[in-house]
């Protein structure tokens, strides 16, 4: 290896771990990721050596692979960033065999093209696809063209660790069938039934499994594909396959979209310009596997390799009927890089080739550095941008679910474009604050928490409380905690016991009596007015929010009320200067619009407020909106009765009342 090629791989590798290895803490946990740690957490302590991985009720059971190998970063450390660590240096490998990949096969400018433009691309969802994709071809490429039977073994491996972590490695499955008869003869039967002993192994915990269920979860995989997966052909479009060839290159432009400031110019033009040179790299790599045919009548395999890398993964998402999550596409990483190199090298070859001078020739291949280098640069600038984002405004705005046969052109956007998630950073940092203003147990913490960044907060289902909380220091004390963001409460809040980047932790004594609080769904005349008899009423126990359970994938059930539309009853005291009080009522329930609620009539001791101000906020999971009334003002000394309805289609949903006294800007 050259001199000069160890300093261009060095910086590749240093693009690489920038990118991956930095703003490890602002990446999201929650549902899925949470049930992973606790799944990980279990084997570090000997408490459970599971047979299969997650199961999705209805639908299929993965391996258990992924949680043993979440076992070692977690046995290092509790806190989930040991993981996103782990993952990320992983990734960091990929980069690595990507240009030996593109090297070893392709040349060497196929090899520093793809890796760097690799390294500068982060995942928005860390997980282990991308390498194993890596893994797995590189060792493809060693069997087939390589002629190297130990290939085959690696390849299975690699496959059968894709299969336990996620179904999209189906894909290549299909490519492994597809390519080996095609590619290789004679056909290596020793090594074959090498590998597969060796996927027999990887599976026989998760085979003890289903043997022990009758082979339930396999059942439901075979049925969720038949359903949910395939498309008859009439239902297709020849659109498909471009918005599928679009969402990687598309899915930076959209979360720089959902930046609070000035999202990084230039990076719409660069993205689309990247993806102008994919397309271009896929005509290049076809108009090459022709003219092969032609002189030869024999495909060359690298090429063949590639492009089948390419379509039989579109193909399968192009064919989903559901929705798709960015995560989908993890399995194509890094082939549009590798094509893009594979064009790159070919029009600087075809250049020397012609006899075009040396100057010139000299030339094209320092537009194509600047070219790559422009790409990476902006790249940086907009992972940057996306970190300062997340740091001022405490929110990771991510697009919606991707989907490919929605009627919008590629992005489901309807009133979800974004969700908003906690960073991992923050969740830590105030769950801490909350212990150390007040220690507590688990159950004071969710009954004693309010606000909708709280909300956000404990869509972690108190992972953070549990690692954090010392054993012993649970002390009684009557306080109340609502977590705000600043930039809604901008001015002076009475309370505030702690900055914790843009959010406080507001500690107050309620003036809401939450013992007090009463529901009906069939009150009668009169329902909010003091001499109203509401005995029969059934107690309201606020927070209404159910514990969570950390083991399982599914969100925590929300409240329900048994009809619609709900009233409610409860009383607060007023007592001392009340003159900035202001009262919120925070409704939780599911994202779609048919399912949302909001409160209606709003009474205080017998007179109607509109509200003061309307707030609502979405997550990958639930949606939360509150309702501010200002009612300092019109308390009276001593107990005054807050009286109001909740409309909805249906009666799910989470309620919460609390107060924040707040002077305003």
């Amino acid at each position: 290896m050259a001199a000069w090629e160890k300093w261009a791989l060095a910086g590749i590798l240093t693009i690489g771990a920038g990118s991956r290895l930095s703003g490890l803490e602002l990446g999201w946990f929650m549902g899925d990721q949470v049930r992973d740690a606790v799944g990980a957490l279990q084997i570090v302590e000997g408490k459970s050596l599971p047979l299969a991985g997650p199961v999705v009720p209805g639908l299929y059971a993965l391996g258990p692979l992924y949680y043993y190998l979440l076992a070692i970063p977690f046995g290092f450390s509790k806190d989930p960033s040991a993981a996103v660590l782990f993952i990320s240096l992983l990734s960091l490998v990929s980069v690595y065999l990507t240009y030996r990949l593109g090297r070893d096969f392709f040349g060497l400018t196929v090899g520093l093209v793809g890796a760097a433009l690799y390294a500068a691309r982060a995942l928005w969802n860390p997980g282990l696809i991308p390498f194993f994709t890596v893994v797995f071809f590189y060792c493809l490429y060693h069997f087939l063209v390589g002629q190297r039977p130990w290939g085959f073994i690696g390849a299975s491996v690699a496959l059968g660790c894709l299969l336990q972590i996620h179904l999209s490695g189906l894909a290549l499955l299909v490519l492994l069938v597809i390519a080996t008869p095609l590619c290789r003869r004679p056909f290596p039967w020793w090594h074959t039934l090498v590998g597969l002993a060796l996927v027999v192994v990887l599976f026989s915990s998760y085979l003890v499994f289903e043997t022990r269920r009758g082979f339930q979860g396999i059942s439901d995989a075979l049925q969720f594909l038949r359903q949910e997966q395939v498309v008859r052909v009439r239902e297709s479009s020849f659109e498909m396959p471009w918005k599928a060839l679009r969402a990687p290159f598309a899915l930076p432009i959209q979360i720089a979209d959902g930046f609070s400031s000035a999202s990084p110019p230039f990076l719409k033009s660069v993205q689309n310009f990247e993806l102008v040179l994919f397309v271009g790299g896929l005509m290049w790599v076809l108009l090459f596997l022709i003219r092969c045919w032609e002189r030869s009548g024999a495909f060359p395999r690298p090429e063949g390799l590639l492009l089948l890398w390419i379509a039989i993964p579109l193909l399968t998402l192009t064919l989903k009927k559901q929705a798709l999550m960015w995560y989908y596409f993890d399995v194509l990483y890094p082939s549009q890089f590798l094509v893009i190199g594979h064009a790159v090298d070919g029009l600087l070859k075809v250049a020397r080739g012609k006899g075009i001078p040396r100057p010139f020739h000299q030339s094209l291949i320092w537009a194509a550095i600047l070219g790559i280098t422009c790409i990476i640069s902006v790249q940086g600038w907009f992972l940057e941008a996306l970190r300062r984002d997340v740091l001022v405004s405490g929110t990771l705005r991510l697009p919606t679910q991707i989907s490919l046969r929605f009627p919008d052109p590629l992005w489901w956007i309807r009133e979800r474009g974004f969700v908003e998630l906690m960073p991992l950073k923050y969740k830590r940092e105030l769950t801490a604050a909350l212990l150390d203003e007040s220690p507590m147990d688990e159950a004071a913490f969710y009954m004693k928490g309010h606000g909708s960044a709280f909300e956000d907060l404990i869509e972690d289902k108190g992972y953070f409380f549990q690692i954090l909380q010392q054993e012993g220091t649970t002390q009684e004390d009557n306080a109340h905690y609502v977590v705000a963001r600043r930039r809604e409460w901008s001015g002076e809040v009475e309370g505030a016991a702690r900055n914790v980047g843009p959010f406080w932790v507001v500690k107050y004594r309620p003036a809401v009596q939450y013992a007090a609080w009463r529901y009906a769904r069939e009150p009668g005349t009169g329902w909010f007015t003091k001499d109203y008899d509401a005995s029969g009423w059934a107690p309201a126990l606020l927070p209404a929010r159910n514990r969570p359970n950390r083991a399982v994938y599914a969100q925590t059930p929300l409240t329900s009320w048994g009809g619609s539309p709900v009233y409610y009853r409860g009383w607060i005291e007023g007592k001392g200067d009340f003159e900035d009080l202001h009262l919120v009522i925070a409704l939780r329930d599911l994202p779609p619009e048919e399912d949302r609620h909001r409160v209606g009539a709003f009474y205080l001791n017998g007179r109607r407020l509109d509200p003061f101000q309307a707030r609502s906020y979405l997550t990958p999971l639930t949606r939360s909106a509150e309702m501010i009334f200002k009612v300092g003002p019109l308390l009276e000394a001593g107990p005054n009765l807050t009286a109001f309805e909740v409309v909805g289609t249906f009666p799910i949903f989470d309620m919460d009342v609390y107060e924040v006294r707040w002077k305003g800007r």
